[in-house]
Formats: structure tokens, C-alpha cells, sequence
């Protein structure tokens, strides 16, 4: 009995050492600097997908969950800011913009709402007047021509007739074609016999051989290199408002397609630290891969990023520019435009994959996807075994026969879900209602096992993340039209398109173990909103404000009266 007494004595002495030292020894739960309290919060992590509170503690989150615990890491230092119920997820990360585009055309006619020849010959010449200077470019940008419902693209002569001694272009809005007038022909020295450049097409009238004034993907460089350039100065500023513009709208990552050009003033903005969101910038293959590695070295340590090589396969249905397997149904001599043979792309993505390098392929047509698949398949058998990712960039269909052969991949699939919006009045008439199907396939791409990631192909696009949720989720237009969605089987759901905007475009920047849910030890990017997504009425989502942007850390954007 002693001996059982003794062991006893001896177990609760130990217990109680034990005890002792973790309290003395354990290192003191660390302070937090801020605390979001009593809130909604949808983390994106399956593991954890509600809370009522995040703690934050310099860039990153120390804990994610009851308000009670979450008070625990509260000091006399530590602001707390009641949320009051609101709903909360990890910041929106648009995986497709163009910044430099933005620059470019800042001071260009919006012609988003011109649906007639004579609107587009009137605001031409009141530019012309306010310029008072013939040598003066009109430039038009976000013009739309499928608005003026005629068979085929409009000629030149209709801004020759007005105005024959000025540079006129007016640019699509989706960036892949323009209509330039004969002046600007002239300057840029495109004539009958000059013929198209690889990856671009110069339109002609197939029976006197003239030029139309049209301009398709790479014959566009021809003409830009001649295009008036904003001051260096307003150039910062430009790029200044589109992060601002940003963080108001809840985005805490950009990741941007621009060409390098861009690089010197992301480099001097970072300096005076007036980058107020996460940057990732792709970097053309085509470019020098000793920059390449340089800028990424530069960058490792900030919130500035180098991180896919881009290429280019071709350009996009609206233009007729994104490549086909069959011919477009509204012209039947055409199944687009193929910016780079595919044994190229072939040697270029065998490179990169040799060298661990990510890679972001623009694909559109169901053509230029199955081609990239084939190379990405091709990978697999070549090179050695190893956990590699590909990104497809701006996919707008798939065969479905493609789709059934993702799972195995690791694809991340860079979509644009707001241009949904405008696809729905012309896709049918470009495609056929048999290959319109598969247009934008949201479900069948997550169903699939791939990684969906959402953008918004911005200045081209919508900028605003809960735009393209709303297309996402309703596959309507913002009135609501068509009644039953547009190729409903297509839709997701509220959190599938969160998903898709946070941790799937993570993904296809690789960067998903440091943001794209709310965890603790990822970056503390965060968006509160006004109202609960998840509850009220779909159309309520194009209503639906933001009210603090937290970018590591930091409320970089608060409107506390809504």
C-alpha cells in the first residue's frame, strides 16, 4: 500500500513540475496590433471556413476564430474594431490585368456606349475641334462594333470621309483589333502590299485588295509605336490611381500581363512606397531570361513579385483573333490567328519546365487550349516526374472533350468571368449555339479537379471582383437577362467564385501557402463588405460596397460610413 501511496506522490510531483515549467518556460502568447472582432468571416479554408475574428500581428495573422479566444492576444496597444456582423473573406486577388494599357489610353475617347456610325463620326469631330491641331491623334478606346450590327467590320472610310488629314484609331474592347483611318495607315507606312505580320492580321477588300483600316493583334504594333506617350510623371501617377482604384474595390493582389516598359516605375513607386497592393508581374518568354532571373532576385522580398514567363497563343473571340478548331460561324474563311507555331511553344515550355520555371500560356479559342494541353501532356513524358503547375490565361472555351482529360494536370485556369456580361449578346451568333456551350465553363473547369482563377482583364474588363462573382454565380447580365442564366450548367456557387478570386488565383501565382484563404501565418490581405454575399439576393451583389482593405496588415482603404 505504501509502495502504490509512494508512486502516486511521485506522479503528481512530476505532473506538477511539468505543469510549472510550461508555464515559466513557454514563450508568452504574443500581442496583437489588430483585432477583428465579432464579424462573418468566410476563410476560404475548408478546414476552418467560419470565424468571428482575425488577429493580426505586423503582416500576418496569428489566429483566425472565436471572438473569446481571439481577445486573448488583445494589450493595451492593440486596436479593436468591431465588425458589428459583417462579412469578411481574404482579399481579392484579380490574376489578369494590363496596368500599362491603362497609361496608355488615359486621356482616350470612352467609346463604351457608341452604337452608331454617325455617334462614332460626331465624337470624332468634336475631338478634332477641342484639339484645335490636325496633328493631334483621336484616340477611342472599349469600342464595341458587334453594337452596329453589320455583317462584317466596318471600313476606314468612314472616319476618311470626316476627317482625312488626322490619325484616328479607335481600339476594340478587348484590345485584339482597331480601326485605324488612312492617315494613320500612312504614318505607320501600312499599305495594299504590305503584308501581315506573324501573329497579326492587316484587312483587305478581297476584290480590290485595299486596306479596310482594320488592324488585328500584332499588326496593332505597327501603329502603336507611333502613338503619342504620356510624361514619365503622369505615367506614376496613372499607375498611382489604378492601385488606389484597387485596394477601394477590395483587391489586395494585382497580377499584371504589361510588358516591361513598366518595370522602371514599379521600381521608383516601390521606392517611395505608393504601391498600396500586392503586385505580380508575368514577364514575356519571347524577352531576355537573364532580366528575368535579375528582377526576380530583386523583387524576392516584398510585396512586388516576377513570377510566370507569358506567352501568347492568340487572341480572342470577340475579334475573331482566338483560335478555332472549325471556323467561326459569322465567317466562315477564318478560325482565327495563331500568334507562335506550336512546335515553338512546344521548345519553350519543355525549356521553362526543365528550369522549374511557371509558365502563363494565353489561350482563347478551343483550339489553342487543346494545343497547349497536347505540350503540357507532352511534359509528363519527356521530362522527369515532379510537382510542376501549368496556368492557361484568358480561356474562353474548351472542347469537352479537353475538359475530361484535366484531372491529372495540375492546371490553374485564368478566367474572365465579367466578360460574361458582354458575351452573352454576340457569342451564339460568333460560335453557334453547339460550341457556345462550352463558352466560359466555370463548373465544368472546377468539377474537373483543376484550379479556377478568376480575373478581370482590367482596362478591358471590369475592375470590380463582385462583377465578375455576380457573372460568376448568375451567368445573367446586370439586368438580369437571360431569365434562366446563359448556359446555366456553367454557374457556381457564392463561395466557388470567392474561392475562385482569392485562393485560386493564389494559385496561379504559386503563392497560395502566404495568402488566398484566412490562416493563421498567411499574409493578413483581407476585404470586409457592407452585406453578406452569401445571404442576400444576386442582384444585391453589384450593390454591395466595400468598407476596410487590409493589405498585410495594414487598412490600406476604409469607408466606415457604410
Amino acid at each position: 500500500m505504501k509502495k502504490i501511496q509512494y508512486s502516486i506522490f511521485l506522479l503528481s510531483l512530476l505532473t506538477l513540475i511539468v505543469i510549472t515549467y510550461m508555464l515559466v518556460c513557454s514563450p508568452p502568447r504574443p500581442s496583437a496590433d489588430l483585432i477583428l472582432k465579432n464579424g462573418t468571416f468566410f476563410t476560404v479554408n475548408k478546414k476552418n471556413p467560419w470565424a468571428q475574428a482575425v488577429v493580426i500581428k505586423n503582416e500576418h495573422i496569428l489566429y483566425v476564430g472565436e471572438d473569446k479566444e481571439a481577445l486573448k492576444y488583445a494589450d493595451n496597444n492593440t486596436d479593436l474594431i468591431d465588425l458589428q456582423g459583417k462579412f469578411g473573406c481574404p482579399g481579392f486577388n484579380d490574376a489578369n490585368v494590363n496596368l500599362l494599357t491603362c497609361t496608355r489610353f488615359n486621356n482616350a475617347l470612352n467609346f463604351s456606349k457608341v452604337n452608331t456610325i454617325l455617334q462614332i463620326q460626331r465624337k470624332v469631330l468634336h475631338k478634332i475641334r477641342e484639339n484645335q491641331n490636325f496633328d493631334d491623334w483621336v484616340i477611342a478606346i472599349k469600342w464595341d462594333p458587334t453594337q452596329l450590327n453589320l455583317d462584317d467590320w466596318p471600313n476606314r472610310r468612314i472616319l476618311d470621309r470626316i476627317a482625312p488629314y488626322v490619325p484616328i484609331i479607335l481600339f476594340t474592347d478587348d484590345g485584339h483589333a482597331a480601326l485605324a483611318n488612312a492617315k494613320t495607315l500612312q504614318i505607320a507606312r501600312i499599305w495594299a502590299s504590305t503584308t501581315d505580320p506573324q501573329g497579326g492580321a492587316i484587312l483587305k477588300n478581297p476584290k480590290t485588295g485595299n486596306t479596310t483600316g482594320i488592324l488585328k493583334e500584332k499588326a496593332l504594333d505597327l501603329v502603336n509605336q507611333f502613338l503619342p506617350e504620356m510624361p514619365p510623371e503622369q505615367i506614376s501617377q496613372t499607375l498611382q490611381e489604378q492601385f488606389q482604384k484597387a485596394i477601394a474595390l477590395g483587391i489586395t493582389t494585382l497580377q499584371d500581363k504589361s510588358s516591361p516598359d513598366i518595370m522602371p516605375f514599379i521600381k521608383d513607386l516601390q521606392k517611395q512606397k505608393k504601391i498600396t497592393c500586392n503586385l505580380c508581374h508575368a514577364y514575356p518568354l519571347n524577352n531576355n531570361l537573364n532580366e528575368y532571373f535579375e528582377l526576380c532576385n530583386n523583387y524576392a522580398k516584398s510585396n512586388v513579385t516576377i513570377t510566370p514567363l507569358r506567352i501568347d497563343i492568340d487572341g480572342s473571340i470577340k475579334s475573331r483573333t482566338a483560335l478555332l478548331s472549325a471556323p467561326y460561324s459569322d465567317k466562315s474563311s477564318t478560325k482565327g490567328i495563331s500568334k507562335i507555331s506550336f512546335d515553338k511553344l512546344n521548345e519553350l515550355i519543355i525549356q521553362a519546365d526543365q528550369n522549374n520555371l511557371l509558365m502563363e500560356i494565353h489561350a482563347a479559342g478551343d483550339a489553342a487550349v487543346q494545343k497547349t494541353i497536347e505540350a503540357f501532356e507532352f511534359i509528363y513524358a519527356v521530362n522527369e516526374i515532379k510537382n510542376r503547375r501549368f496556368r492557361l490565361e484568358g480561356v474562353e472555351i474548351i472542347h469537352p472533350e479537353i475538359i475530361d482529360r484535366l484531372k491529372d494536370l495540375n492546371i490553374v485556369f485564368v478566367m474572365n468571368p465579367n466578360h460574361c456580361l458582354d458575351a452573352i449578346e454576340w457569342m451564339d451568333k460568333k460560335l453557334g449555339l453547339k460550341r457556345t456551350r462550352f463558352a466560359y465553363p466555370f463548373s465544368s473547369v472546377y468539377k474537373s479537379g483543376s484550379t479556377l482563377a478568376f480575373g478581370s482583364d482590367y482596362p478591358y474588363g471590369i475592375l470590380n471582383p463582385l462583377y465578375g462573382i455576380y457573372t460568376a454565380v448568375t451567368r445573367k447580365d446586370s439586368t438580369g437577362q437571360p431569365a434562366q442564366g446563359w448556359y446555366p450548367q456553367e454557374r457556381l456557387t457564392i463561395q466557388q467564385a470567392i474561392e475562385a478570386y482569392t485562393l485560386g488565383s493564389a494559385k496561379a501565382e504559386v503563392k497560395e501557402n502566404i495568402k488566398g484563404s484566412l490562416e493563421a501565418g498567411k499574409l493578413a490581405d483581407m476585404v470586409i463588405l457592407d452585406k453578406n454575399i452569401l445571404q442576400i439576393p444576386y442582384p444585391e451583389i453589384l450593390n454591395t460596397k466595400v468598407v476596410y482593405t487590409l493589405v498585410r496588415g495594414k487598412i490600406v482603404y476604409k469607408d466606415i460610413k457604410k
